[in-house]
């Protein structure tokens, strides 16, 4: 699955300035991926944020490329819960649904467009000696997902006429959920379960016709599985500032200037490669994102041009599993900083290292707060 949505608003606001049309895109920032068994719930995803390498600003992401954008992530959800209805000989339905943010749609929850792909892989462990695996009925507490929306459009009227300045809103949502069963394998009886909690917050701010964005976005989770006894913890914050001036003429050069500080932060059981015996134990990640980029363009200077300027610095620092490090070291890190393009600082260590916050985005005069 993929995602770049963050800076995106509610459908019903994509004409909120028509003076600069098509510059809104609808769909909200707000996606569930959903994975269904026999059309009933079995767990879901609110990913990462992904930014590709042309993602904001062009000019941001070389040679340090955005987290995650060339290793799109996967999720994993334990379904054996489940294993009662499954083991039951008859043929049953895995798909997975990936829905938005509507205030239009019944509890809010709408469709996404076209161009969301997502596939999926079930794999299957079988008991000793053949034996088939049965249990107690599957009890699940799957309420639905909790949102709140504060949205704020700010005109001015000059001659009659009403022109709207900008847009402001607030999306939050809230979910849980837990399914359990008791399952009867050749070593007995087990209870087994799968629990998740999801919170979610992203504030955006648009002046001068959209061409102005500030954006302040939260994931955050937890979920615990059948076999682990471990919680994975996932924190994924972002805060982003674009500002474009278009010129007048199309043989005029353009520009974007764009800040973004951004974070994935987690504590986690692989749940595969626990069950196969690969890895045990948990695994830490920190790594943050700090870049800011001026870029120029027009209708002949897609690249860029020498007055291109911008800089990213990351932080990574990972402990995990004896496999993943080099002579049986479990931990890695590594600092480094480009400035226009260039290498300016790069350390590697076989040892963890400080991840800084990610920091706020300065107060813009006038922005309303809830």
């Amino acid at each position: 699955m993929c995602i770049q949505i963050c800076i995106l608003g509610p459908t019903e606001y994509v004409n909120t300035f028509p003076e600069n049309p098509g510059w809104l895109y609808g769909y909200s920032p707000f996606r569930e991926i959903q994975v269904l068994i026999d059309g009933k719930l079995a767990g879901v995803s609110w990913p990462f944020p992904l930014l590709f390498t042309g993602g904001v600003d062009p000019g941001l992401w070389r040679p340090i490329v955005g987290i995650d954008a060339f290793d799109l992530p996967s999720f994993d959800v334990d379904v054996t819960p489940w294993l009662p209805l499954l083991c039951d000989g008859k043929l049953h339905n895995f798909s997975l649904k990936v829905v938005s943010f509507d205030t239009s749609a019944s509890g809010n929850i709408g469709s996404v467009g076209e161009n969301w792909w997502v596939t999926g892989a079930v794999f299957i462990w079988l008991d000793e000696h053949g034996n088939q695996t049965r249990g107690s009925a599957i009890e699940s507490k799957i309420p639905s997902t909790v949102f709140s929306f504060y949205p704020q459009v700010s005109s001015v009227t000059s001659n009659g006429t009403s022109t709207n300045t900008s847009l402001y809103f607030k999306l939050t949502a809230h979910r849980s959920l837990s399914i359990s069963s008791t399952i009867v394998t050749s070593a007995g009886p087990k209870i087994v379960a799968w629990s998740q909690s999801l919170s979610f917050q992203n504030i955006q701010n648009m002046t001068d016709l959209g061409l102005n964005q500030s954006l302040s976005q939260l994931t955050a989770g937890s979920y615990s599985d059948s076999f682990s006894g471990i919680e994975t913890t996932y924190s994924y914050p972002i805060n982003l500032y674009s500002s474009y001036i278009i010129a007048p003429s199309l043989a005029t050069l353009s520009s974007v200037f764009a800040l973004i500080d951004r974070s994935l932060i987690t504590k986690r059981v692989d749940i595969i490669s626990s069950l196969s015996g690969t890895k045990m134990g948990s695994q830490s990640l920190a790594t943050r994102q700090s870049a800011e980029s001026r870029y120029y363009w027009n209708e002949t200077i897609v690249e860029g041009t020498a007055a291109d300027t911008g800089e990213t610095e990351q932080w990574f620092s990972n402990s995990g599993h004896s496999s993943l490090g080099k002579d049986g070291m479990t931990e890695f890190s590594r600092h480094l900083k480009e400035v226009d393009g260039a290498i300016v600082f790069d350390h590697e260590a076989w040892s963890m290292i400080q991840v800084p916050s990610t920091s706020p985005l300065p107060y813009v005069e006038g922005e309303p707060t809830v």
